[in-house]
C-alpha cells in the first residue's frame, strides 16, 4: 500500500512567457546526475533528500534530470522539498555525430522508432503525476529527426497539449515549445530576446540553429528562451555567472540549468593505502573522458567550488548558504584589530642617522634573498598552472579579439583549436628567465634594472625594482616598487602579471584583510570582504586536478604567521594574492594532487592581474574586458619580518 502524495499547479506559456501559477517562471536550474564517490550511480534516499536540501540552500529551485529519468523517490523528494524538475528521457545517441552532421542517426531511423516512443511512453506514465515536473524533455544531444517528433506529438496529444515539451536539437522549434540552447554567448541570448526584427540571426554563424529559416526565427521569437546547458563548470569556474544572470530579467527568458551540480568523482585506493577522488583513465580503462567529467558546482564530497558562490550571489543573493559561506570565512580577534591598526600607519622613510637594522638584503646579482632575517626569494611571473578552461578548445574563442569586435553574436574566432594554455606553452612563459641589467645606489634607495623573458622570444620586459627601507608606524619595513615596461610582441593574453616569494616552510597561516573569498576579474562574490584567517593549505580551490585556484581580489593587508617568523605584506598599488605550498608549474605538472611533491616552503603571489576564467573547458572564453594583457605596470608593496605572538 502507497501513499500518494498530491499537489496542484499550474505550468504553462502565455505571450511567450513561462508562467507557473500565474506568474512568471525563472529556473535557477542544475543539471543533477545519480553518482556518489564511493557508490557510484546508486540511489540512497537520506542522501538524496540531503543532496537536494543543498541546493534550496544555494537558491536553487530546479532540477534537470540529465540524462534519464531518475530513481521515482527523487521525483517524491522534489515535490517535497519544492524543486522544479525536468523529467528527460534516456534518448542519446551522442556517438553518431560527426564533424557537424550525424551519420545514420537512430533519431531519424525508422527501425528505432518503437524504441524512441517506448522511453518516452514508460517514463510520461511513471511520472506523470508528480507536480514538480514542470516540463518533459525528450532527450539529450540526439539531432533531430522523425522519431522525436512522433515522441513530443504523443505527449502533447497525452495531455491534450497541456505538458510542455522540451527538446534542445529542435533547433527550429517545430515540435517543442521552448527554445532552448546550450553554451550561448551572451550575444546569442540578448539576440534571441530581441523582437525587434524577427529575421535577425538567432545563433553564430558556426552553429547549426543558424540554419533555420525565417518562419522558424519568427516562431523562436515568440517562445520562451532556456539554456538547459551552461557555464561550464569545470575546475576553478564558472566565470562571467552575473553577466547571464542580468539577462535573466527579460520576461522570455525562463533562465537555465548550469552544467553541472556534482563531479564524478570515484574513490581510488593509491598503492600506499590512501584514498584519493579520481576521475577517466585512473582505473586502467583505455576510453575515457578523463577529468571531463568532473564539471560540478560542487565536489564528490559535497563541497561548493568557490566559483559556486559567484554564481550563487549573482542568481539567489538571498542564498542561505551563500551568506554562511561568507561569514564562515571571517573572522575576529586581536590579528584584525592589529591589521585594522596598519592601514592607519605612516609609512615614513629611514634616516640615515636612525638606528634601525636593514630590513632587507641583496645577494650580489641584485636579489633579494631576506627580509629581516627571513631567507626569500623574490621573482617576477607572468605564468599560472592551466585551469580546465585554460585548457580548454572550444570555438568561441576570443584570443586576441577587443571587446567591440566580437564578431557575429560574439562568435569570437569560431573554430575549435588552440587552447589558452597550448599557446602559453608554446611562448614558453612558464620558463621565463632574468638577466641583470645594472644595480644602482640612490640615496636611501636601491634600484635593481633586469630584463626577463623567454628562451628564444622576441619579446620580454624590463623590470626596474627600487627598495626603500622604510617604518610602517613603528615597525621596520621595505618599500617594494617593481615597474614593469614590456617590449616585443607579447602574446596576446598573459596569464598573470605578479611577483612571486618564495619562503621557508609550508605550515604557514594567513590573516588578511580584503576579499575573503576566492575570485577572479570574472568570478567574484561582492561583498565578501572583510578579515580573514585560515593555513596556507586551506586557501585554494581544490578541484579534482590542480591548476590555479587561490587568488583573492584587493588585497589591504595581510600577516603570514610561519616558523621562519611572521611576514608582513601592506599593497600600495591594486593587487590580488595567493599562497601555495607549490609553485605554479608543479601545480601545472600534476594530474592529481597526490602526485604533488612534498613541500618544505610556500610561494606568495602579489598578482597586479590574471586573465580572466570564462568557461571555454566547453562553452564560451572569458570575455575580452576581463583579458590579461600584457601592459606598463607597477606593483608596490611595503613588507616587513614582524614579531610573532
Amino acid at each position: 500500500e502507497r501513499c500518494l502524495c498530491i499537489g496542484f499547479r499550474r505550468v504553462y506559456i502565455e505571450d511567450g512567457v513561462l508562467m507557473a501559477n500565474g506568474e512568471p517562471l525563472t529556473l535557477n536550474g542544475v543539471n543533477r546526475h545519480e553518482v556518489r564517490a564511493a557508490e557510484g550511480r546508486v540511489f540512497d534516499e537520506a542522501w538524496a533528500r540531503e543532496d537536494l536540501a543543498l541546493m534550496k540552500s544555494m537558491g536553487i529551485n530546479a532540477i534537470r534530470t540529465s540524462h534519464y529519468p531518475p530513481h521515482p523517490r527523487v521525483l517524491d523528494l522534489a515535490d517535497e522539498i519544492g524543486l522544479w524538475v525536468m523529467l528527460e528521457g534516456d534518448i542519446e545517441t551522442h556517438g553518431f555525430e560527426g564533424t557537424g552532421e550525424w551519420i545514420d542517426n537512430p533519431s531519424d531511423d525508422p527501425r528505432w522508432a518503437d524504441a524512441y516512443m517506448d522511453r518516452t511512453v514508460r517514463a510520461f506514465e511513471r511520472d506523470k503525476n508528480h507536480p514538480s515536473i514542470m516540463s518533459w524533455s525528450l532527450g539529450n544531444e540526439s539531432g533531430t529527426g522523425a522519431n522525436l517528433v512522433a515522441c513530443a506529438r504523443w505527449v502533447h496529444e497525452r495531455t491534450n497539449r497541456r505538458a510542455i515539451v522540451h527538446y534542445e536539437g529542435d533547433h527550429a522549434l517545430e515540435y517543442t515549445d521552448i527554445y532552448s540552447r546550450m553554451y550561448p554567448t551572451l550575444e546569442e541570448v540578448a539576440a534571441v530576446l530581441d523582437e525587434s526584427d524577427p529575421h535577425a540571426e538567432v545563433a553564430v554563424p558556426t552553429h547549426v540553429a543558424a540554419r533555420v529559416d525565417d518562419a522558424a526565427r519568427e516562431r523562436i521569437r515568440r517562445a520562451p528562451y532556456i539554456m538547459c546547458e551552461y557555464l561550464h563548470a569545470m575546475g576553478t569556474g564558472p566565470g562571467n555567472a552575473a553577466a547571464y544572470a542580468a539577462q535573466m530579467g527579460h520576461p522570455r527568458h525562463a533562465g537555465g540549468f548550469v552544467w553541472e551540480w556534482r563531479d564524478h568523482a570515484l574513490w581510488r585506493t593509491l598503492p600506499d593505502g590512501r584514498r584519493a577522488l579520481s576521475y577517466g583513465g585512473d582505473f586502467g580503462e583505455e576510453v575515457h573522458d578523463g577529468s571531463f567529467v568532473c564539471a560540478g558546482l560542487i565536489d564528490a564530497l559535497s563541497r561548493p567550488y568557490a566559483g559556486t558562490w559567484s554564481w550563487v550571489q549573482a542568481m539567489a543573493p538571498d542564498a542561505p548558504a551563500l551568506a554562511k559561506a561568507v561569514e564562515s570565512s571571517r573572522g575576529h580577534g586581536s590579528d584584525e584589530t592589529r591589521l585594522r591598526a596598519l592601514l592607519g600607519a605612516p609609512v615614513s622613510a629611514v634616516r640615515s642617522d636612525d638606528d634601525v637594522a636593514a630590513p632587507y638584503a641583496l645577494d650580489v646579482r641584485g636579489h633579494l634573498t631576506r627580509i629581516g632575517t627571513m631567507p626569500v626569494s623574490v621573482d617576477l611571473s607572468v605564468f599560472r598552472a592551466p585551469t580546465d578552461n585554460d585548457r580548454g578548445r572550444g570555438p568561441v574563442d576570443y584570443w586576441g579579439i577587443d571587446e567591440d569586435d566580437l564578431g557575429p553574436l560574439g562568435v569570437g574566432r569560431g573554430e575549435h583549436g588552440t587552447s589558452h594554455a597550448a599557446r602559453w606553452e608554446q611562448a614558453r612563459l612558464h620558463l621565463l628567465r632574468r638577466r641583470l641589467v645594472s644595480i644602482e645606489e640612490d640615496g636611501a634607495c636601491q634600484r635593481v634594472i633586469e630584463r626577463w623573458a623567454p628562451p628564444v622570444a622576441q619579446f620580454g620586459v624590463t623590470l626596474t625594482w627600487e627598495y626603500r627601507p622604510v617604518l610602517l608606524g613603528e615597525t621596520p619595513a621595505l618599500s617594494v616598487s617593481a615597474r614593469v615596461a614590456p617590449y616585443g610582441a607579447w602574446p596576446e593574453r598573459v596569464p598573470r602579471l605578479g611577483v612571486r616569494i618564495e619562503m621557508p616552510g609550508s605550515n604557514w597561516e594567513a590573516s588578511w584583510l580584503g576579499d575573503t573569498l576566492i575570485g577572479y576579474s570574472d568570478m567574484r562574490v561582492s561583498g565578501a570582504r572583510g578579515y580573514g584567517h585560515a593555513p596556507v593549505r586551506e586557501l585554494w580551490d581544490v578541484s579534482v586536478r590542480p591548476q590555479e585556484g587561490g587568488q583573492r581580489l584587493d588585497l589591504e593587508a595581510l600577516r603570514l604567521h610561519g616558523e621562519a617568523g611572521d611576514l608582513l605584506v601592506v599593497p600600495t598599488s591594486s593587487l590580488g594574492w595567493s599562497a601555495s605550498p607549490w609553485s605554479e608549474r608543479e601545480l601545472a605538472e600534476a594530474s592529481h594532487w597526490e602526485d604533488l611533491p612534498d613541500s618544505e616552503r610556500t610561494f606568495l603571489w602579489l598578482d597586479a592581474f590574471q586573465d580572466g576564467i570564462g568557461t571555454r573547458s566547453c562553452g564560451p572564453d572569458s570575455r575580452p574586458e576581463f583579458a590579461g594583457c600584457m601592459r606598463d605596470t607597477d606593483l608596490t608593496f611595503v613588507i616587513a619580518q614582524v614579531g610573532g605572538d
